[in-house]
């Protein structure tokens, strides 16, 4: 299959419809002629999953998050994809080198209506996302079992694979609904406002700022802290096994991991 069928195959999936307001998906890097006969999907493209990716025979990468580190900052005096960040010089020898191709897709895939990130937490968490009611289109509220902050905390974390998690408020409190807030979203410094309307008393997050988990607390909700990676691998893994049967004899998958950027340490 040509690197641009193969896009387009997953286009039809992951359909524009679904995209955020100026954001551009799809085939990123590569020569869109070239022949794909195996294909990996991750999170990141790290330049340890890009080396993985030629060990293994993969000539094109899907990822949900950008190719390169972002460089463009006044404080730092550098453009966009700066040639001296360290990360970006790794990732482009290994781009011109073996002629990957990179097929990217952010908030399409946030926003898959099947199993986009939101419902692709819930259901790593043992959630069904058909329970949800969502105050926002990506921010669904689940009800669970009651149960003490730090009982559904360990839960979380067993069920995503980490070394430990970060929780904000009473651990004993007992909790009975949850509001997810995937990625980079707890960055914002509102963001606690969504699930605290659709009525939970705890929320997950991956990325949190001290201000957001402050004003969580003080409108008397939980906040659980898994991470970025944590919280949308999920989704990428649910991609591949729907991709995988509808490119069976044409195109091979496999599922790359960058691993955790943080190891936790502590106990709940």
């Amino acid at each position: 299959m040509k690197a641009k069928e193969l896009a387009s195959a997953i286009e039809d999936v992951l359909k524009p419809e679904y995209c955020k307001e100026g954001e551009v998906n799809g085939l990123k890097i590569g020569d869109p002629e070239r022949d794909v006969t195996k294909m990996g999907f991750c999170w990141s493209p790290t330049a340890k999953v890009l080396e993985e990716a030629t060990l293994l025979g993969c000539e094109a990468i899907f990822s949900h998050e950008i190719p390169y580190i972002p460089g463009k900052s006044v404080a730092m005096g550098l453009p966009p994809d700066h040639p001296e960040i360290p990360a970006n010089r790794a990732r482009r020898l290994q781009y011109e080198e073996h002629g990957i191709i990179l097929i990217q897709h952010h908030s399409t895939l946030d926003n898959w209506p099947i199993w986009g990130m939101p419902r692709a937490l819930a259901d790593a968490i043992g959630l069904d996302p058909e329970t949800a009611d969502w105050p926002r289109h990506d921010v669904p509220v689940l009800p669970i079992e009651p149960q003490p902050v730090r009982k559904f905390a360990a839960h979380v974390r067993d069920s995503l694979n980490m070394t430990g998690i970060g929780v904000s408020g009473d651990l004993d409190r007992i909790i009975t609904r949850v509001g997810l807030v995937i990625g980079g979203f707890g960055k914002n410094w509102r963001v606690s406002e969504l699930p605290r309307v659709g009525g939970a008393d705890c929320m997950i997050t991956g990325e949190l700022l001290d201000y957001t988990a402050r004003a969580a607390i003080e409108a008397d909700m939980a906040v659980i802290q898994a991470s970025h990676y944590t919280t949308e691998t999920p989704g990428v893994k649910k991609l591949m096994e729907y991709m995988a049967p509808r490119l069976e004899g044409q195109v091979e998958t496999v599922y790359l991991d960058c691993g955790e950027s943080v190891h936790y340490y502590g106990e709940i």
